[in-house]
């Protein structure tokens, strides 16, 4: 499902079933987006709502193994700015919990907000061309699998 109206949320927002939902336009809402099952696919730099960098306005994403499993994704032709993104667990269908994304010819994807690893068997999965400028924390690990080309901007 694709959504190209704005959200305006007074509680906030969470993706749940295994199918994958398009945030096509800018929101101004305000408060955490939770990914509990399925993709939430954020194809503009504003999809998110307020990105201000913190978790009380930023993305949770869960994942249980074996069980429900969320992913945020976003491609190429702009940067996630600075949205912080909590990120637990291996991600929906082998996509990761966090899927940096675009195809052939389109432009680099980037992503500038904090990560933060709250699981041991997190998942980042890149394809095309993608970099990642914002800090990673948190006391989990991660693994990543890219193809061809992603720039860790700020863990080297």
């Amino acid at each position: 499902m694709a959504v190209a109206s704005r959200w305006r949320w007074c509680r906030r927002p969470r993706k749940t079933g295994p199918t994958r939902l398009w945030l096509a336009n800018a929101n101004t809402y305000a408060g955490q987006t939770i990914v509990n099952e399925g993709d939430l696919i954020a194809e503009t730099s504003t999809a998110l709502g307020v990105e201000d960098g913190t978790a009380a306005n930023g993305t949770i994403v869960n994942s249980v193994p074996g069980g429900p499993a969320g992913t945020l994704a976003f491609g190429g032709g702009f940067t996630l700015g600075n949205e912080a993104v909590t990120l637990n667990g291996p991600g929906h269908a082998g996509e990761g919990a966090l899927f940096c994304g675009n195809s052939g010819a389109a432009p680099a994807a980037s992503f500038a907000g904090p990560i933060t690893l709250a699981t041991a068997d997190t998942a980042i999965v890149a394809i095309g061309s993608c970099t990642l400028s914002g800090p990673l924390s948190g006391p989990g690990g991660f693994t990543l699998t890219m193809t061809p080309f992603y720039n860790l901007a700020a863990w080297c």
